[in-house]
């Protein structure tokens, strides 16, 4: 899972790795547990 931000809003996305590509599985608005760790990093 990879949380990152885009202008004001944070996300949360799912990827998978396929030999030098990565797909993108899902993307979805990060739910607060998910900012609140992102932040603390």
């Amino acid at each position: 899972m990879i949380i990152g931000r885009i202008g004001t809003k944070t996300w949360s996305a799912v990827v998978t790795y396929r030999g030098e590509n990565i797909r993108i599985i899902s993307v979805r608005r990060a739910r607060n547990t998910e900012v609140e760790l992102y932040e603390s990093t």
